[in-house]
């Protein structure tokens, strides 16, 4: 009968950790404020690597980084404020999160890589394409190289989550 109970709690804990991460991105695009991030894949010659994109986002390399002394490895709160156009952009950046925030300001939570990609990883840089849109996709982004934003859930303890790719007029959903 223990046999039995512990194979159950084993199977239930498998369980809920593949479960988590599914539920856990629900819940910041739930409750999370949604902000518009300017972006561009990482290569532009070979735009999808199967049926994903790897982004590159303008706050991967925030002002104040190199000056803030965060090692690699370190969580980084990143300031962003929305601009005019509505597309919110990097203006600081912590190792903790700021208290101090204006009313056009939030923190999205990020890891310090360095590498030559970018500074500052978010947990948004694969965006996954479906397979009947992956030509589709492709060749919107290789034609509208200046207009790829992405619409992104912010919760209030950092965590983001993709909801959307804009190529110029066109929306994706995620």
């Amino acid at each position: 009968m223990v046999k039995h109970l512990f194979f159950a709690l084993a199977l239930l804990a498998q369980l809920v950790i593949l479960a988590w991460s599914p539920v856990e991105k629900s819940m910041i695009r739930a409750r999370g404020t949604v902000i518009v991030l300017r972006t561009a894949p990482v290569d532009p010659y070979d735009v999808l690597s199967g049926y994903y994109m790897t982004l590159r986002y303008e706050i991967s390399d925030p002002p104040g980084l190199e000056d803030s002394g965060l090692a690699k490895g370190a969580t980084v709160y990143t300031t962003l404020a929305r601009g005019e156009d509505a597309v919110w952009s990097a203006v600081g950046v912590s190792g903790g999160a700021p208290s101090d925030l204006g009313d056009d300001e939030l923190v999205i939570k990020g890891c310090r890589v360095d590498n030559w990609r970018r500074k500052i990883v978010y947990g948004i840089e694969r965006y996954y394409v479906p397979e009947e849109m992956h030509d589709e996709i492709e060749d919107a982004i290789r034609g509208e190289k200046e207009r790829i934003l992405v619409e992104v859930a912010v919760d209030v303890d950092g965590d983001a989550s993709v909801l959307r790719l804009r190529v110029g007029d066109a929306v994706y959903e995620y």
